[in-house]
């Protein structure tokens, strides 16, 4: 992505529910306003270099690549205006193969897939006295290389990830349960003894806290002592 970084910033919209090795997860993707010029999000012209706007599905970087005549697209141009195609065949845009996205865990909030897909293109055209280029008669957009960049966690992470996201929030409700269930109980025995202490069925016991015990024990034993 360093292409672009300099140019400008891209956003993720969402796509659909998915699911990454058992685990599922939001699919949020760079959709056609990503390297639009203006035609479908009128706040992106202004990134068109010195006020000349591409056709849509291309960003031009040469502002930020020392002027280099540099287009940055989706591979096979990808949702880009059918003027990229004239004057290049091999194209065959599909949007599972080459769009770019990114694969969100939504009860953690972190990745756990992404796929970074650009293509670099340059400018060619008719450039009188040069014999490679005067006979051009319109602007080519030239593509030179796309990659794609992958990434998924191995299956050791996955376990771990299937541990937090599964198992312990299990062991969490158990105990959450366990804990109302003992507290409802000590709840429903205190007023159960409140209503029978009420009702007089339980009855204070004067002794409970009387000192007598205690003074005839006191007695005996100086008793056996004399």
């Amino acid at each position: 992505m360093g292409i672009i970084r300099n140019s400008k910033s891209l956003s993720f919209s969402y796509l659909a529910d998915t699911e990454v090795k058992g685990i599922k997860a939001y699919r949020y993707w760079a959709d056609n306003k990503e390297l639009d010029n203006g035609k479908y999000d009128p706040d992106n012209k202004c990134f068109c270099s010195g006020g000349n706007c591409l056709p849509a599905g291309g960003l031009n970087v040469s502002s930020c690549k020392f002027d280099a005549p540099a287009v940055v697209s989706y591979p096979h141009f990808l949702f880009a205006d059918s003027n990229y195609t004239q004057g290049v065949i091999g194209m065959r845009p599909n949007p599972q193969e080459h769009r770019m996205y990114l694969d969100i865990i939504p009860e953690l909030g972190v990745p756990i897939g992404v796929a970074a897909r650009m293509q670099i293109n340059i400018i060619f055209e008719g450039v009188l006295n040069i014999t490679q280029f005067e006979n051009i008669t319109q602007r080519i957009y030239f593509p030179v290389l796309w990659f794609s960049e992958t990434a998924e966690p191995g299956d050791d992470i996955v376990s771990q990830l299937k541990l937090v996201l599964k198992t312990i929030p299990i062991i969490m409700n158990v105990l959450s349960f366990f804990m109302v269930a003992v507290g409802s109980f000590l709840v429903l025995s205190a007023f159960v003894l409140s209503i029978l202490y009420a009702q007089g069925k339980i009855k204070e016991n004067p002794n409970i806290l009387s000192s007598k015990p205690l003074k005839d024990s006191q007695e005996n034993f100086i008793r056996k002592k004399e």
